[in-house]
């Protein structure tokens, strides 16, 4: 079962990765920007004793200037 969810994740990343490529030849310049957030779901103090209601979350934000010349 293991095997088989990262041979699905693998294929995922390798499809993404190669329609991502293929997204920056036709787009300006790409500027990734990183950023998490943790946060502690369903209590009222967020304490050490409460790791395991922690959610950490990561999200992408891709922007481009139309003006630049970059590829």
């Amino acid at each position: 079962m293991y095997e088989s969810i990262i041979k699905v994740v693998k294929a995922t990343a390798q499809n993404t990765t190669e329609e991502f490529r293929q997204l920056m030849l036709t787009i300006p310049a790409l500027i990734a920007v990183f950023d998490n957030l943790n946060v502690y779901a369903g209590v009222k103090y967020q304490q050490l004793h409460n790791q395991p209601k922690m959610l950490n979350y990561m999200v992408v934000y891709l922007a481009c200037n139309p003006e630049t010349q970059l590829r």
